[in-house]
């Protein structure tokens, strides 16, 4: 079983992306947690975009909260959130820590909560499994997206 995510995007309502080409809508994202790559495609199947992403930490479907695994499935976008100031506290005993989701936050409409796109404070770990489920991009590939 092919382990991908289709995440079907409303992007004309949401005003996620803007067109790449000029008679190209973009139209839905696919996540390989195999390849770690985000692919942004058009309306007319056609490649517009592709960036490394991470993944969770642990490998397979996520069955409940705080597995660390991503989920898999399609998922439409519920909202697209600004998070420069957001922070979060992993547990780890180094408190909070600014700038972890990068300038947005894309929220994806899973069984569970906090589940979506966003940057990252560590962009050394794109590539590799080590989020706590969501997609982590880089900041500057999160904001051209």
């Amino acid at each position: 079983m092919k382990k991908i995510i289709a995440l079907f995007v409303a992007v004309a309502t949401l005003g996620v992306v803007s067109a790449v080409a000029q008679d190209v809508t973009p139209d839905h994202i696919v996540i390989s947690k195999q390849t770690h790559t985000l692919t942004l495609y058009g309306s007319d199947g056609s490649v517009l975009a592709t960036y490394p992403v991470a993944t969770g930490k642990n490998p397979g479907n996520k069955r409940v909260a705080g597995d660390m695994k991503t989920p898999e499935g399609e998922f439409i976008v519920t909202q697209v959130q600004r998070a420069t100031h957001w922070t979060h506290d992993l547990g780890d005993g180094n408190g909070r820590i600014d700038g972890y989701y990068g300038n947005w936050f894309i929220r994806l409409n899973t069984k569970y909560s906090g589940i979506g796109i966003h940057g990252t404070h560590e962009p050394e770990k794109i590539g590799q499994r080590t989020t706590e489920g969501s997609i982590r991009l880089d900041n500057y590939h999160l904001d051209s997206l």
